[in-house]
């Protein structure tokens, strides 16, 4: 059995031995912690490289669907929205895509859904959308599915995690008139 404790490292092993049955013997090792403190260790983001089979229709998908394109070759582009961002990458694998998953928190699902029903984003793409509902995991959220395969839920907290754990994690609060989620 092995213990850290504080910069020392516990070791405990059982024995036999042939007079007198199992003796325990102990050791202690003093190591240094060489982990970075806590407070050093920020994030500025982080970015999922999203595929697309025809990366030229994936790129006006997600333009169409409310993300700017900031920048883009001819293999990777820069998509985002707010403080919302992603790499689409020319990359194809079906069954990497079709068990690919995004979620984008918002702050009014009801308006994003209704965009994607304004712009016929399910018709013009030949792709599957489906209205937003209430979880039992407190979100309300609608699922669209991109030309790739990439399944998108696209959603936002509900009044019901106000005391939430994770909501208070995220630095999220819950506007009591309107019942949407808001940070800081």
């Amino acid at each position: 059995m092995v213990a850290l404790i504080a910069g020392r490292r516990e070791v405990v092993e059982p024995r036999r031995t042939a007079d007198v049955g199992y003796v325990y013997l102990r050791a202690t090792i003093t190591f240094e912690d060489t982990r970075a403190p806590v407070d050093e260790l920020r994030t500025v983001e982080v970015k999922a490289f999203v595929p697309a089979e025809d990366f030229t229709r994936s790129k006006q998908f997600y333009q169409d669907l409310g993300f700017e394109l900031l920048w883009s070759s001819d293999e990777l582009a820069y998509l985002r929205n707010g403080v919302s961002s992603f790499l689409l990458q020319k990359f194809y694998n079906k069954e990497h895509a079709d068990n690919f998953m995004m979620h984008l928190l918002v702050d009014n699902v009801e308006a994003w859904w209704s965009h994607v029903q304004a712009r016929g984003l399910a018709a013009k793409y030949g792709v599957r959308a489906e209205p937003p509902a209430d979880r039992p995991w407190g979100i309300r959220d609608f699922v669209i599915i991109d030309p790739t395969g990439v399944l998108w839920r696209i959603g936002e907290y509900r009044a019901n995690w106000e005391d939430s754990r994770l909501t208070k994690l995220a630095g999220l609060s819950i506007d009591s008139e309107t019942e949407r989620c808001r940070s800081g």
